[in-house]
């Protein structure tokens, strides 16, 4: 996979931030945490919490650097269907399809896919 979506992603991330808090961008934040893991419903930042599928951002779908960068935290309100929408996040249909392929294989009543109490 191309790396290139991810220095994308980290770009728009600065763009998302900022629309959300001047209220131009409707974020997920309102959005409860489905059973299932969801590019359309799962906030991005409960996709890095949870053990099992920050494991796939890093080794399947090689965004080592989108989950170590310190720019991520402005997009964590985002799910991933919303951050496709932005055309330097280089994240499109094919890829969406691919990560939920692998999400609908996870069972997030495992402990693995337990988050960590805060």
């Amino acid at each position: 996979m191309s790396k290139k979506w991810i220095v994308g992603a980290v770009a728009v991330v600065a763009v998302l931030g900022a629309t959300h808090w001047m209220g131009l961008w409707p974020g997920a934040a309102n959005e409860v945490d489905g059973k299932r893991f969801s590019v359309d419903t799962t906030p991005l930042g409960r996709l890095l919490d949870t053990p099992c599928t920050r494991e796939l951002f890093i080794h399947k779908f090689g965004a080592a650097a989108m989950v170590g960068s310190p720019q991520i935290s402005l997009a964590r309100h985002l799910t991933m269907k919303r951050l496709s929408a932005f055309p330097l996040a280089h994240i499109n249909d094919l890829k969406l399809r691919a990560m939920q392929a692998e999400f609908s294989k996870l069972d997030p009543e495992s402990p693995a896919c337990q988050r960590p109490a805060p």
